[in-house]
């Protein structure tokens, strides 16, 4: 077992190194196609710095390792721990020749073709199964009221695949248990990106709007999923269409 957490230790480097070159060379995703790169990256940057909570992205990102090596330790069949460890291997032989072909060359990685920024799974190919384990590592953490913990575990589902909306959801609903407010709304906002469909960002972000005292923010997302509860089914329409009374009371 003491090796596994070797190997998560050992891979948090890379992962940094690797998730902040993404960040420097990302281009503009079409919503944002009026902005320049620069802005771009200074924007990634000043997400990336809220969702750190203080730390460094490697301290954040080791952090939650070590939480996945315990919960996995505890909680799982040695069978599949090992088939994880040896998926992790893989893995990280790809992402230590990725670092060092990028760390040698003085160019930065070609990005004209791309269109959105590329998935760290694409770079680090964990599988959807593993990243499964993972979330739900977070999700029992959550349930047991440890949202710190839990918060650590899904900021690391969130940088090994961006995508991911749940995850996103469920990193905005620790931040906002633990009344980090401003790093809750990032979570929410990526959560909304990822599904634009799905009113409950907005109702989250609301909620913290108001805790601090944003009122016409507040206002404009439960307006947002308002307008977004007309394209739902009824009957789930009619579900989150209770959760936007009492916020709307809470402003009155």
């Amino acid at each position: 077992m003491n090796t596994f957490n070797q190997l998560f230790s050992d891979t948090d480097k890379e992962i940094a190194i690797v998730v902040d070159n993404m960040l420097k060379n990302a281009p503009p995703p079409p919503h944002h196609s009026s902005q320049s790169p620069e802005q771009i990256r200074q924007e990634a940057g000043t997400i990336l710095n809220e969702l750190l909570s203080g730390k460094s992205l490697r301290d954040r990102i080791e952090s939650g390792f070590q939480i996945i090596f315990r919960e996995l330790a505890i909680h799982e069949n040695p069978l599949l721990i090992n088939d994880i460890r040896n998926e992790w291997k893989k893995c990280t032989e790809i992402l230590t020749h990725k670092v060092k072909k990028e760390t040698q060359s003085t160019q930065p990685a070609s990005v004209a073709e791309q269109t959105t920024p590329p998935s760290f799974q694409e770079i680090f190919p964990v599988s959807d199964a593993t990243l499964a384990h993972f979330y739900q590592c977070g999700s029992r953490l959550h349930q047991q009221a440890n949202y710190q913990e839990a918060a650590d575990v899904f900021f690391i589902v969130t940088t090994l695949d961006y995508r991911r909306h749940n995850a996103w959801l469920a990193l905005g609903l620790a931040e906002k248990m633990l009344a980090r407010w401003e790093v809750a709304l990032v979570a929410f906002s990526m959560a909304a990106l990822t599904n634009m469909e799905n009113p409950i960002s907005f109702l989250h972000s609301a909620e913290c709007y108001i805790a601090l005292g944003e009122k016409a923010d507040a206002e404009a997302a439960l307006q947002t999923a308002a307008d977004l509860l007309k394209h739902l089914p009824a009957d789930q329409a009619r579900q989150m269409a209770g959760y936007i009374t009492p916020i709307k009371k809470s402003l009155s």
